[in-house]
C-alpha cells in the first residue's frame, strides 16, 4: 500500500495530471488512492442497477469525507432514454458534471481493435465529447499555470 502512495506522489511531481482508473469495488488500497486525489471522476450510466451502485459508492465517499472531490460523469447518455438528468442528480445527490454520448460503433470498434478511439476516431461525436471533458478538467490547471507564469515574469532591476 505504501509503495502505491509513493508512486502516486512521485507521478504528481512529474506530471500535471495523473489519472488512475479504479475498479467498481473499494479496498483499503483504492481508498488510499482516492484520498490522494485532487478530483474524483465518478463515471456512471443511466441504468437503475448502476444508479444503485453509484449511490452506494457516493455514500461510502461521503462517510470518509471525500464526496466533495467527486465530479459525476454520465456515460453512454442518450437523450429521451432512461432517467432524466435532473432525476439522476436527485437520486445521487450530485450535479452531473458532464455527459458523454453513446456511440456504440466507435466504442466497440476501439475495444475490438485495441486502438483508443481518441486516435482512430477523435473527430467522432464521442471523441469530441472526450476532448471537451478534458478541456473542462484542465481549465483550472491552465488558469493556475498562467498565474505562475505571470509571477515569474516579474523581476527587479537594480544597481
Amino acid at each position: 500500500e505504501e509503495h502505491i502512495k509513493s508512486a502516486i506522489e512521485a507521478a504528481k511531481k512529474m506530471f500535471d495530471i495523473v489519472l488512475i482508473d479504479m475498479p467498481v469495488y473499494l479496498s483499503e488500497i483504492h481508498l488510499g488512492c482516492l484520498d490522494l486525489a485532487d478530483e474524483i471522476l465518478l463515471l456512471t450510466i443511466n441504468e437503475l442497477s448502476t444508479m444503485r451502485l453509484s449511490k452506494l459508492y457516493l455514500e461510502t465517499l461521503e462517510t470518509i469525507k471525500l464526496k466533495d472531490k467527486v465530479k459525476l460523469v454520465l456515460n453512454r447518455q442518450v437523450k429521451g432514454q432512461g432517467l432524466e438528468v435532473k432525476k439522476i442528480e436527485e437520486i445521487l445527490g450530485l450535479k452531473v458534471y458532464y455527459s458523454l454520448p453513446e456511440h456504440v460503433k466507435v466504442a466497440s470498434s476501439s475495444i475490438k481493435t485495441g486502438e483508443p478511439f481518441m486516435i482512430s476516431n477523435s473527430r467522432s461525436q464521442l471523441g469530441k465529447s472526450v476532448w471537451r471533458l478534458s478541456e473542462m478538467l484542465t481549465e483550472q490547471l491552465k488558469d493556475e499555470s498562467m498565474e505562475k507564469k505571470k509571477e515569474k515574469r516579474r523581476f527587479l532591476i537594480g544597481k
